[in-house]
């Protein structure tokens, strides 16, 4: 027997309260029930929906396709419709189409059950976007990203570069991206002086006043007033030109980034200097990303002076500025940067003896290179690790020790380094295996570091001296325990 209940006299959640004691003596016998209610609109474009939603061929994409506007009423079903398109688009890698939903996608609401599928189709539009030769279909898409926060500052700043000779072709464009660069700079004479000559020039004198006064209130403390603007714009730029001169100046000593004679370096590099150079770039609004090695040399000469406090201080410093960029420009580059600050950091903490902050800075380390492994060279990894290693060893941490070096040692085999850096974190190894009494594994470890040493260095060497007292030592110990 079937008992069919019309939906329509449910009208209330009562309702149906008062009706479930039946309902379920109904179901307790056995017998069916069926509570059906008739399809509206939505229902049907529902059904048509799951019907053509893995596209195939042509009939089904343009049954959906029909399907958008028909669905106006129903945000959540349209959208779900758009989300299904753009993605076949992103399947036959055509990035105009995928464009032409996503930035209907971008005007609406979208239920959170499909953000991630909308994103994906973003994050596809912003990898491909060189296939788009339109710059203004170009701008489109780095709108959305910024408003999605799916591209970061270096991002738009290489992408800039890369599309320059384009972008400048359309002027209108060109300053919309030096307006979205300048938004994350705005210390940045340089871009607001393009800025302010192009409002100026277009006669659009609240706008040119605006960026100005943005600009001004992060650099002078007094209000200006807007018959000053023009005035004080060009006193702002004639420092900038001096400014300029200097730092070109000072740059020739200073932008090797990579010295080779650290005696050569300091003498030529001044204490004083650096510290003009870096006072000079951060009034022309250059970014802590192109000023982090300035800080480091500026630390570098500090310690080389005996002054391994203030080194310090200058390294803290530059990892605040760092932090601080990181909040709008996350990327990979930045990333290393702080890395390596905090690797000069840990060094020169040990230099004091303040080794559990030297251990706490060679962890922040080593998690960040963890976190950009695949963009990290293994060598920079390894450093941090061994210098992590060495600092828990000081600090009579045996276990953690060897748990790193251990580490160390498994990156080493899989890179395929030279036998005789293997074997010297072998050597350490088994150092720390001696002094854990495991005397059969570090002989064993040992006689593994004079194979790998042996490749390199002779039994003259004092490398190879070093190992082979240490493997002596060894013995004894193996052969002590089985006296006893």
């Amino acid at each position: 027997m079937v008992l069919e209940i019309d939906v329509k006299i449910l009208k209330s959640k009562e309702t149906l309260l008062e009706m479930l004691p039946k309902l379920y003596e109904i179901l307790q016998t056995g017998r069916t029930l069926t509570i059906s209610w008739p399809k509206n609109q939505k229902d049907i474009y529902q059904e048509h929906f799951k019907e053509n939603q893995k596209i195939k061929n042509s009939t089904q994409y343009q049954i959906l396709l029909n399907l958008v506007d028909a669905t106006l009423p129903y945000p959540d079903l349209q959208s779900k419709i758009i989300v299904t398109l753009a993605l076949y688009h992103v399947e036959q890698k055509q990035c105009l189409e995928v464009l032409k939903y996503v930035k209907r996608l971008s005007q609406m609401k979208i239920p959170q059950s499909l953000r991630q599928q909308y994103l994906f189709a973003l994050k596809y539009l912003k990898t491909n976007v060189n296939e788009i030769q339109e710059i203004d279909q170009v701008q489109i898409i780095i709108d959305i990203l910024l408003y999605e926060n799916q591209i970061s500052k270096e991002e738009l700043k290489q992408f800039y570069e890369q599309k320059k000779i384009d972008i400048e072709k359309n002027e209108q464009v060109n300053i919309w991206f030096v307006e979205q660069i300048w938004n994350y700079e705005k210390n940045n004479f340089k871009l607001l002086d393009i800025l302010f000559q192009y409002y100026t020039n277009q006669n659009n004198h609240q706008k040119a006043e605006q960026i100005f006064i943005s600009y001004a209130n992060k650099q002078y403390p007094q209000q200006i007033g807007l018959d000053q603007i023009q005035g004080k714009f060009e006193l702002c730029k004639k420092e900038y030109e001096q400014n300029i001169i200097e730092i070109d100046t000072l740059s020739t000593i200073f932008e090797d980034k990579n010295p080779t004679d650290e005696s050569l370096l300091l003498q030529q590099q001044s204490l004083q200097s650096i510290t003009r150079f870096i006072e000079l770039k951060q009034k022309v609004g250059c970014p802590i990303i192109d000023m982090v090695y300035l800080y480091q040399k500026q630390a570098q000469i500090q310690k080389s002076k005996s002054d391994v406090d203030s080194a310090i201080k200058t390294l803290m410093h530059c990892l605040e500025l760092i932090k601080a960029e990181k909040l709008v420009n996350y990327n990979a580059r930045i990333i290393l940067l702080e890395s390596l600050c905090y690797d000069q950091l840990g060094d020169y903490q040990r230099i004091k003896n303040l080794l559990q902050e030297a251990l706490q800075s060679f962890q922040d380390s080593n998690i960040l290179k963890e976190e950009i492994k695949d963009k990290c060279d293994p060598k920079k990894l390894i450093y941090t690790k061994m210098y992590l290693a060495s600092t828990y060893y000081k600090l009579k941490n045996l276990e953690k020790s060897l748990e790193v070096f251990y580490q160390v040692l498994k990156i080493q085999l899989h890179e395929d380094y030279e036998s005789h850096l293997i074997g010297s974190t072998q050597n350490n190894i088994a150092s720390i295996l001696l002094n854990q009494g495991k005397f059969l594994e570090a002989k064993e470890m040992c006689e593994q570091a004079i194979d790998n040493i042996g490749k390199k260095f002779t039994d003259s060497d004092p490398v190879m001296k070093k190992v082979k007292q240490l493997k002596e030592k060894i013995d004894v110990s193996v052969s002590s325990q089985k006296t006893q």
